[in-house]
């Protein structure tokens, strides 16, 4: 399931940066030229939702799945599903969803996504860390 998580997390953060750079280039809606207006008040904000969501569903899936299974080495999911940074990643990227259907501005969700995937990023990394490499080459 890696590949297909780095591949859905690679697209809903392309979509994240690419609705805040536009905004940050244009200083917001007030400056953008009508049909870059039109594009971020229509598509963009549906697709990067649609995204959001399917790496949410995916990072559910991947959570429930890590803490039924009784593989050696799946015990990191006690530790990660323990941590306060996967709470937040998670109340980040669903407020991001959630504001993006019901039509708020996507500047702020799109931030809200970045950190709540730099985060997923960061407990992907370090939770690999936790158990041993070769748990139980001792005994």
């Amino acid at each position: 399931m890696v590949p297909l998580y780095f591949l859905l997390t690679a697209a809903a953060s392309g979509g994240a940066v690419a609705v805040l750079i536009t905004y940050l280039t244009y200083g917001g809606e007030a400056g953008m030229p009508p049909k870059v207006k039109s594009l971020m008040q229509g598509a963009m904000p549906k697709v990067f939702a649609a995204a959001l969501g399917i790496v949410i569903l995916a990072i559910v899936s991947r959570t429930v799945i890590g803490l039924w299974t009784n593989a050696d080495g799946m015990q990191v999911w006690d530790h990660i599903v323990a941590t306060p940074w996967y709470w937040l990643e998670m109340l980040l990227l669903i407020g991001a969803f959630v504001l993006l259907v019901n039509g708020s501005t996507p500047m702020v969700p799109a931030a809200m996504a970045l950190v709540g995937l730099f985060i997923g990023r960061y407990e992907f990394l370090i939770s690999g860390q936790v158990v041993p490499l070769f748990k139980g080459s001792w005994v």
